[in-house]
């Protein structure tokens, strides 16, 4: 689903009737809804997660039916993508080219000792736009994929990423 001005979800089970018998159709019918929604309500910041998960060229297939939808699409929107090492997760921020990114951080919120099955990894992106805004996408695990404190852990993961930035120092 994707999050409305952060005031509730848009159910996109529709996008692929009866599961996903074509990844591309699914890929086509999603980069439809984003673009045709961002033409009805403009948006500044749109996180996507489950990216990779079954397809490793869906987020450039993605953007490309974005583009053949409207041609100026990507000029008025950024885009960055993350994925984790083994490159099966994959998250991205689309964000309305007003913002000028700074900054750009990677990582994977799965370290083998907190997690118990999950094999793809749970990526994460922090993204510094020079406006003064931070945006951080997370992908985060279920707890029984855990071992641990999955809130003090996540946490003190991002706080690390965040000290490392000069706005921060």
């Amino acid at each position: 689903s994707i999050e409305k001005g952060g005031k509730g979800k848009i159910d996109m089970s529709h996008c692929c009737p009866g599961g996903i018998p074509n990844q591309n159709v699914c890929t086509q019918n999603i980069a439809d809804i984003l673009v045709r929604g961002a033409n009805n309500h403009p948006f500044d910041f749109m996180a996507l997660q489950e990216i990779l998960e079954d397809n490793p060229h869906q987020w450039p297939s993605l953007l490309e039916n974005m583009n053949k939808i409207q041609p100026d699409f990507l000029s008025k929107y950024g885009v960055v993508f993350s994925a984790t090492p083994n490159k099966k997760a994959g998250i991205m921020l689309i964000y309305n080219n007003r913002f000028t990114l700074k900054k750009h951080i990677t990582g994977n919120l799965l370290k083998p000792q907190h997690s118990n099955a999950n094999k793809s990894g749970r990526p994460f992106q922090i993204a510094v736009f020079r406006e003064g805004i931070i945006y951080i996408n997370l992908h985060l695990p279920h707890q029984e994929e855990f071992n641990g404190n999955l809130i003090e852990v996540v946490t003190s993961i991002i706080n690390g990423e965040l000290r490392k930035l000069d706005e921060f120092r």
